[in-house]
């Protein structure tokens, strides 16, 4: 997906929907602005990728104004995606939908709402609950079934909900309002 040209100049290849190539080239002067905490681990890539990306819907400020984390999927992957409301559904199916995307080795995302679409619990839960912040996505990364529990990853590296992570499915279903699953 990264082709390093040297001198930190980097071209990254973005499949689009019928697998169309975009193929935008970026610079590390990126280090400067606002995205270039790189973090314990040093992790160059996501920033470079997410440079591009950002090049790719115009600049890098159009990517902080919300949207649809399957839609990224779908312009990084060209993966198809489902999607589905978490309030219609009870927190069994829930569970089960997300165990099988789990073993089925599927990307899966939970968004929380915004503080305008999100109820009035929904906004309660989210003030109370470490590191839950409103619309924004997060990685599901494992489903405890037999807990009744989600673990969520903050795609910042810091902050997870409750700090390890898990939900119980309660918090979840109040919290969340959409769950992609891609793959």
């Amino acid at each position: 997906m990264i082709h390093d040209h040297g001198g930190g100049v980097y071209t990254v290849h973005f499949r689009e929907p019928g697998w169309s190539v975009v193929s935008p080239s970026v610079t590390l002067d990126f280090e400067k602005e606002k995205h270039a905490g790189l973090g314990p681990r040093n992790a160059l890539w996501p920033l470079v990728i997410e440079k591009a990306y950002g090049q790719t819907k115009g600049r890098m400020e159009n990517l902080n104004v919300g949207g649809s984390p399957a839609g990224v999927l779908r312009d990084m992957a060209d993966m198809q995606t489902s999607s589905f409301f978490v309030t219609q559904r009870d927190p069994d199916a829930i569970l089960g939908v997300l165990a099988k995307a789990m073993q089925e080795q599927k990307a899966v995302t939970a968004m929380t709402p915004s503080k305008a679409e999100g109820t009035e619990d929904a906004n309660r839960t989210i003030n109370v609950t470490r590191g839950l912040v409103v619309r924004h996505a997060y990685l599901v990364t494992d489903v405890d079934s037999e807990g009744r529990r989600v673990k969520l990853f903050n795609p910042w590296g810091y902050n997870h909900p409750n700090d390890s992570g898990w939900l119980s499915i309660d918090v979840f279903k109040k919290s969340m309002l959409t769950v992609n699953i891609s793959g």
